[in-house]
């Protein structure tokens, strides 16, 4: 999380699904075999698509709802009310990374110009 030191007190954020993906699998007690951000192999693989299922834009909006809380500026109701202030979450850089179930391989594809209809937004 990086917060910028001036109003409007921009917050930019990395989320690592990858991550979320693996703790899952790990929850679940589903081997698997990673290298870096690939899952190389994976005994279960509805399990992995379940987990990565899990990472939904609710739960991505209540992560940075709470690390925005506790990491951002704090204001008082008054000030807040003065300067109109909102939160809105969007998603700029989207990873995504099919399975080929023939191969075995997980190859990566970058989008910067993903749809954003899956970008988090609230209040």
């Amino acid at each position: 999380m990086r917060v910028a030191s001036f109003f409007p007190f921009q917050t930019t954020y990395y989320r690592n699904g990858h991550n979320f993906i693996e703790k899952e699998l790990h929850r679940e007690n589903v081997s698997f075999r990673k290298n870096d951000n690939a899952f190389l192999a994976v005994a279960d693989s509805q399990a992995l698509q379940s987990a990565a299922d899990r990472f939904r834009p609710e739960l991505i909006r209540k992560r940075l709802q709470y690390w925005t809380l506790l990491l951002g500026p704090n204001f008082s109701k008054r000030e807040g009310g003065a300067m109109n202030l909102g939160r809105f979450y969007s998603l700029s850089q989207l990873e995504y990374s099919p399975i080929s179930s023939s191969t075995g391989i997980f190859p990566s594809t970058r989008s910067s110009s993903a749809p954003a209809k899956s970008a988090a937004s609230g209040a």
